[in-house]
């Protein structure tokens, strides 16, 4: 087993910000972000316009729900969306097996569970 104990704060190089995939990585700069397959192509990528800042976001958060009259700037299904990805990955990890969605159940549960299923949905589109 290998532990790795980061800190940005340790020196001025810093650790990469990215998320690894099976079949790519997401890799976060001060810029925006760059999306790359295994190969190292580039996929898709997102230059900051400012309207990231977590602050704007968390604010508009607790602005809502003080007053229920003040709209999300983020619809509450995308955040969801983004939680359960976190954590049935963070469970995977844990649990070294792949996490599956159960959609009867909106549940998450061992990817082997949910029967014969393909999980790479480019796979549907090729015919392969």
């Amino acid at each position: 087993m290998t532990v790795y104990v980061l800190g940005t704060m340790s020196n001025r190089v810093g650790v990469d910000h990215l998320i690894r995939g099976c079949r790519g990585t997401l890799f976060f700069n001060k810029t925006g972000w760059v999306a790359q397959d295994k190969d190292g192509k580039d996929l898709a990528s997102h230059a900051k316009s400012g309207g990231e800042d977590i602050r704007l976001h968390h604010t508009n958060l607790h602005n809502h729900l003080r007053d229920r009259s003040v709209p999300l700037n983020c619809p509450v299904e995308l955040g969801l969306a983004g939680v359960i990805a976190v954590n049935m990955a963070n469970e995977s990890w844990r649990s070294g097996q792949m996490m599956g969605w159960d959609k009867q159940r909106q549940d998450m549960v061992p990817a082997h569970s949910l029967g014969r299923q393909d999980h790479y949905p480019e796979r549907q589109a090729t015919g392969d």
